[in-house]
């Protein structure tokens, strides 16, 4: 690699080279002053471009929108099209907030592959993050059905879009997606929170559930809901009830549309080693009476 760097100096398999030579220094200080030299030499987009990744790595974020825009100039097609959409990042990180997320959008726009895909991912958290779920999910909602190489994250921040829109069957559905096909990832774990939260509610839909767990500790219920998450049982939830001054928190399958269906579902969970009682909601958590298996 060294000796690719020196013969070939000044011309782009050399520049690559060099800076595959400067990425494996580990002292961060000593690369950023390697690329800035080699930078004086060649007048390279491509190290112009890696000397903006440096300064937004360590929050000198307009010093990197400045030279990710000078970059532009010496990059060409995807290349040029990425540091367009790290200005826009670099900008909002800046504080520049309407700058960044207009170059950002418009890149969203117009530009192809997987640029605009991080284009989108990344205007698309702005915009939930600014509370404009509509918007974010205008963004993200086309990559659904797109190959990118964003699909984990594209996945979980259109399921909270849909979750903030009050969509809670798409969001369910896609937080479970993330869950089932790959368990093992960060995305995976958030997912599993966000299922929680999302099955975790103050006040039941009407209807007959079978009951299969309860615990006056809420940090308990979580950690059972979350076990049986992982046990593969679905349309699971936790409720929050409160009634004579005490809160509990029923951990319940449902809701079902009859009492009859909800028996049967009990009876296959018993053969599955699962135990619970049916319960009529709202009848159960108000003041009217019980009616749940004797």
């Amino acid at each position: 690699m060294v000796r690719m760097a020196g013969e070939n100096r000044g011309e782009p398999l050399g520049v690559e080279a060099s800076l595959r030579l400067i990425d494996l220094e580990e002292n961060g200080d000593i690369a950023l002053a390697a690329l800035e030299e080699l930078h004086k030499t060649t007048r390279s987009g491509r190290v112009l471009f890696a000397i903006a990744r440096y300064r937004y790595a360590v929050g000198a974020y307009e010093n990197a929108a400045r030279d990710f825009r000078g970059a532009v100039g010496g990059l060409e097609g995807e290349k040029q099209e990425e540091a367009r959409v790290w200005e826009g990042i670099a900008l909002h990180a800046a504080g520049r907030l309407d700058e960044g997320i207009a170059l950002l959008e418009k890149r969203a726009r117009s530009s192809n592959g997987s640029v605009a895909h991080l284009a989108r991912l990344v205007a698309g958290e702005i915009r939930l993050a600014e509370g404009d779920a509509r918007r974010c999910k205008s963004l993200v909602g086309p990559l659904l059905s797109q190959e990118t190489i964003y699909r984990r994250p594209v996945i979980l921040l259109a399921a909270r879009a849909y979750r903030a829109l009050g969509e809670r069957d798409q969001a369910e559905s896609l937080f479970r997606e993330l869950v089932s096909q790959d368990p093992e990832t960060a995305e995976a774990s958030a997912a599993r929170e966000h299922l929680i939260n999302l099955q975790s509610t103050g006040q039941a839909e009407d209807g007959w559930y079978i009951q299969i767990a309860s615990f006056t500790s809420e940090e308990n219920a979580r950690r059972f809901l979350a076990a049986k998450q992982r046990e593969g049982i679905g349309a699971l939830r936790m409720f929050r009830v409160t009634r004579d001054g005490e809160t509990v928190h029923p951990i319940r399958i449902g809701p079902f549309d009859n009492e009859e269906e909800a028996r049967g579902a009990k009876d296959r969970l018993a053969g599955q080693g699962i135990e619970g009682h049916v319960v009529d909601v709202p009848a159960i958590d108000g003041t009217a009476a019980t009616r749940s298996d004797q």
